[in-house]
């Protein structure tokens, strides 16, 4: 009887430890699917918003570059008004080198019809004859300004724009578009762009060129520009739609694929193998540890009751057939019950750990775009000063040059030559002040406008002209009078002695100021964060708790307690 237990013994055993290993395979095999699975969704999500996200750039860069050009349309129709008005204009390189300061641009040509310089500020100008520049002849018959291009010489980049003076000449600007590049590298580049499109815990995007199959953008700069076909990308998967297992550089993983054919580039959002391995073995490690310790009991347990036969089995009451299999049938039922409770117990704990799991991968994931969003409002802070900056500074300098001019042709000083000069500093209006602040004459609505002496109105800023300071640059705000929302600058004029006499103001409305700022509001921000599981961001006032900010426009302005947030919810890292 002794060997039919040490049988009995091994067999439970033996038992314990299939099953042990035949669990360990299964969960194996579905955590796995189920991690890809789940990592399926998330890539699926961050794919989704790769279009819109590229082309909400390339729109707002496209923007800003036409604002840019605008200004500089701008001053070379100045430089025609001028040649026609200003009395002081001159064809001569000391002029038009003087004039090219105070516009600020690097270079100003005079060309005739067929492109050959009659004069300029001096440098070394391309050879305006040649036809690749025809769209510099086209001012004389539209009349418009040009269309502005780039020209690359000896590694220089410079910018070209036109404008008609008469029927044989025309004046043109030459600039270094380096600060256009500055704000568009800032905007569309694949780093801008994908830099902070995070999939997963540790993946991220990366960009390939659909034409050569170059690596257009990758977080590792040492990747930038290499062959992703060499680097073991595959060609067949590289489609959109593509879901699936890709190596790149000896690194497998889990990778979605989207085509964004207007820009001749695959973005792949990509998972390392390594990610999914780790939350698939913490998942089955935890479940093995608990079945282990239950199959363990369940086995102790038999191992009891089969000892207590054994000794039962030495009285004379257990030696009948009869008795003996009563005895192994009630330890059966004992043995099956534990482990139907046991194995009970295995699978609510999975289901707990796995909805832990899911939960934990939710919140690092949620973390994780919260820290993204936090640092786009703190690079927006910078972009919101460089491009407010950029923005006055080409205004007041429009401001400048209409000081420059009105002071020395007070011909020009009437209300119709100022809307024409309006028109061409492409501004609202303007107005002329005398040094007692008192408005001598403007193409504006207002008559014998005057500044207020009182320090809470709009217009008593100005005052700081009448002192002797050079500029004011006023921030956008409703109009006292009108109420309309209106920004307006200041500049100096002087008399022919070069003595201060009175001031120009320049009105325009931010409209542009305000485009140029769109893609770094709040709501822009908030609109473009795609969260896990279809979820979505929002903001919430701190002083308030009113919704600053809500996918659903008709929630903005109510109260976030009344909607069923709570108070101690609204706290740094709450989770």
């Amino acid at each position: 009887m002794t060997k039919e237990l040490h049988r009995k013994k091994r067999l439970l055993f033996v038992v314990g430890v299939v099953c042990l290993i035949l669990l360990g395979a299964f969960l194996t095999v579905m955590q796995t699917e189920l991690s890809i699975n789940s990592q399926y969704e998330n890539t699926r999500e961050n794919i989704l918003q790769i279009e819109p996200l590229v082309e909400g750039a390339y729109a707002t860069a496209e923007q800003n570059r036409v604002s840019y050009d605008e200004v500089y349309q701008s001053k070379a129709e100045t430089i025609a008004y001028m040649a026609q008005n200003d009395s002081r204009f001159s064809e001569t390189t000391h002029y038009l080198k003087d004039l090219a300061g105070r516009l600020n641009v690097a270079g100003i040509a005079l060309l005739d019809r067929e492109g050959n310089l009659v004069a300029g500020s001096g440098g070394n100008f391309p050879d305006f004859t040649r036809t690749r520049y025809n769209q510099l002849r086209t001012v004389f018959e539209t009349g418009e300004p040009s269309e502005a291009f780039n020209v690359d010489r000896n590694g220089v980049t410079r910018r070209y724009y036109g404008a008609k003076i008469n029927g044989s000449l025309e004046a043109v600007i030459e600039q270094d578009p380096e600060e256009l590049s500055q704000i568009q590298s800032s905007i569309n580049s694949w780093e801008s762009m994908l830099g902070n499109v995070k999939v997963g815990l540790n993946g991220y995007t990366f960009a390939v060129s659909s034409q050569d199959y170059t690596v257009l953008y990758h977080p590792d700069p040492l990747m930038v520009g290499q062959d992703s076909i060499n680097a073991g990308l595959e060609v067949e998967n590289l489609e959109d739609g593509f879901y699936g297992w890709m190596n790149l550089n000896g690194q497998r993983m889990y990778c979605g694929v989207k085509n964004v054919d207007a820009h001749n580039a695959y973005v792949i959002c990509a998972v390392p193998e390594s990610e999914l391995v780790a939350s698939r073995n913490i998942t089955v490690g935890i479940v093995l540890f608990i079945f282990f310790v239950v199959i363990t009991i369940v086995i102790t347990y038999a191992l009891l009751v089969l000892q207590e036969q054994g000794k039962a089995e030495e009285e004379e009451e257990k030696h009948t057939v009869f008795g003996s299999f009563v005895y192994n049938r009630a330890l059966g039922r004992k043995i099956a019950t534990l482990s139907v409770v046991g194995l009970l117990f295995v699978l609510i704990v999975s289901f707990y750990m796995q909805t832990l799991f899911s939960l934990s991968m939710r919140s690092i994931s949620n973390n994780r775009q919260v820290e993204d969003v936090q640092a786009t409002f703190e690079r927006n802070e910078e972009d919101v000063e460089l491009l407010t900056a950029q923005y006055n500074r080409r205004y007041l300098n429009k401001c400048q040059i209409a000081s420059y001019i009105l002071s020395g042709n007070p011909q020009l000083c009437t209300r119709q030559k100022l809307a024409e000069l309006s028109q061409v500093l492409d501004v609202e209006f303007i107005m002329l002040f005398d040094s007692e602040g008192s408005e001598i004459v403007s193409d504006s609505s207002y008559v014998n406008f005057q500044l207020s002496s009182n320090p809470e109105d709009q217009s008593y800023e100005f005052r700081k002209l009448l002192q002797g300071v050079e500029s004011v640059i006023q921030e956008p705000m409703p109009d006292e009078l009108s109420g309309k929302y209106h920004q307006y600058i200041g500049a100096l004029m002087y008399d022919s002695k070069g003595e201060a006499d009175g001031f120009v103001q320049i009105s325009l409305y931010p409209q542009k100021l305000e485009e140029a700022l769109a893609a770094t509001t709040l709501s822009s921000v908030l609109d473009s964060v795609k969260a896990s599981a279809g979820g979505f961001a929002f903001a919430v006032d701190k002083e308030t708790k009113n919704f600053s900010w809500y996918p659903q426009e008709r929630m903005i302005g109510k109260n976030a307690l009344t909607y069923g947030m709570k108070e101690n919810q609204f706290r740094d890292e709450y989770c």
